[in-house]
């Protein structure tokens, strides 16, 4: 018998409990969307004034090294 085939309802937990489990889940999911959201505007941020920087400056390479570091 494999895993697929087990009860649904073979859990040490309640329906309360499971629910619990359920939401906790469901607002870690939101909160993780929401980090994933603001560090990719972020990287975008830096990236555009990283690119704006760099079309005026010199390309010293203590410059270039500590912008790379900051996208890091």
């Amino acid at each position: 018998m494999s895993n697929l085939d087990a009860p649904v309802d073979n859990t040490p937990y309640s329906d309360e409990e499971l629910d619990h489990f359920k939401d906790l889940l469901k607002s870690k999911k939101r909160e993780t969307r929401q980090e994933i959201k603001t560090l990719k505007e972020r990287i975008e941020d830096l990236t555009s004034n990283q690119e704006d920087n760099q079309s005026g400056a010199a390309h010293h390479q203590g410059d270039i090294a500590s912008g790379e570091d900051e996208r890091e």
